[in-house]
């Protein structure tokens, strides 16, 4: 499972980069990794023979439907923390792509523009599986959002306030923040990530950790219904086989999200940084220096999707996530008669070469288990 997590390595409250930000980075590294450089590693995971415009298409079964216990067309799986076992049975729910996942995307995804050659579905390519994961990272109870109707499905276990977890101090190995919990194991699915044998945490509420991307690898590549095999339960295994297939990419997506995470130095330090314009949340608004690095990243990426949208002859739909705030900047820039936002030339990795480690864990921390936690002690 090593290799397909190599795309990860090139992606550079309790919020963090906003979920159109982690959509657009995560789609980045998908075009920079080992899977678009490397067309033979592609190959060799068996990935050639799907159909990259809609990558886990189960043609001849019926329309998903949401939580279910059969696989059905482009479902998911998502199984109990626990995996007792891998039949089909309670422990295992199916879900469904839905469009709160693909508004988010960048507009050829998000249908805003036309696809072209992405084909009539390009919510369902394979790279979208990996933005898919990526933007449902930041899932919060429904209770927590302004507008109820921004709210996603609930999850068939249950629901959390999954940014919590998303900062991880490589020199404490704790979150550095309150209310909040350490997101390495959380990222990881792991009860201690530094242990001499990891062990999967079987209560995790993260039923999309990395450990999670490789139960579900193996099981998209062996899944096979026990007893006599008959033309009923061969063709349901095929469709089990195409969800874990699913939720391995959407995994990893999770993955790339938490690594964007903890590479962004707010989430190392432990330091709050949300805004949001309506809501009880409200109450922990944080000053400007504060909040803006990252609600102005969100800016600048939704500001470029409406670029496209209108070059393409659509029409604008602005989508921000603090639409009070950003309107603030966007008169700025009118009152100042400099484009919106400011032309900067932009960073690019296509020199960078992309990291490789031993080891899953060393994608977020190269830390030691027996490494000082006390920072006075650091050499």
């Amino acid at each position: 499972m090593r290799v397909p997590m190599l795309f990860l390595a090139t992606t550079a409250v309790a919020f963090a980069y906003e979920v159109d930000t982690h959509g657009s980075m995560t789609q980045a590294a998908f075009q920079r990794s080992v899977l678009v450089a490397d067309p033979a590693v592609y190959q060799r995971l068996g990935f050639d023979r799907l159909d990259a415009k809609r990558a886990f298409d189960m043609p001849d079964e019926i329309e998903c439907v949401q939580n279910g216990t059969v696989p059905r067309r482009d479902a998911y799986a998502d199984p109990n923390g626990s995996w007792p076992g891998l039949a089909l049975d309670s422990d295992i729910r199916f879900r469904c792509p839905n469009g709160f996942e693909q508004r988010i995307m960048p507009p050829p995804f998000s249908g805003r523009i036309s696809a072209g050659a992405l084909g009539t579905t390009p919510q369902l390519r394979f790279e979208s599986w990996l933005m898919r994961g990526a933007i449902r990272e930041d899932d919060l109870t429904a209770n927590n959002y302004a507008d109820p109707r921004d709210a996603p499905e609930s999850g068939p276990w249950g629901d959390t306030n999954r940014p919590t977890r998303h900062f991880y101090s490589p020199v404490t190995n704790t979150s550095d923040a309150a209310l909040t919990q350490n997101g390495l194991p959380w990222a990881l699915g792991e009860v201690d990530p530094f242990a001499s044998s990891p062990v999967v945490d079987a209560s995790r509420d993260n039923h999309f950790s990395y450990a999670d991307a490789v139960r579900s690898f193996h099981a998209a590549l062996t899944y096979r219904e026990p007893g006599a095999v008959s033309d009923v339960n061969a063709r349901e295994d095929a469709a089990a086989r195409m969800a874990f297939w699913a939720s391995t990419l959407k995994s990893l997506g999770h993955s790339a999200h938490l690594l964007q995470d903890m590479a962004q130095p707010q989430h190392v330090r432990g330091e709050r940084h949300n805004y949001v314009c309506r809501g009880v949340l409200m109450l922990g608004n944080q000053d400007i220096p504060n909040r803006t690095y990252e609600n102005f990243s969100n800016f600048r990426v939704t500001d470029n999707y409406n670029r496209q949208v209108i070059a393409a002859g659509g029409s604008s739909l602005y989508i921000a996530t603090n639409a009070c705030e950003e309107k603030k900047w966007l008169d700025l820039f009118e009152e100042a008669g400099v484009p919106v936002p400011p032309a900067i030339t932009p960073f690019t990795t296509s020199s960078y070469r992309i990291p490789t480690f031993s080891l899953a864990r060393k994608f977020y921390t190269t830390r030691a288990a027996s490494d000082t936690t006390v920072i006075e002690n650091l050499p």
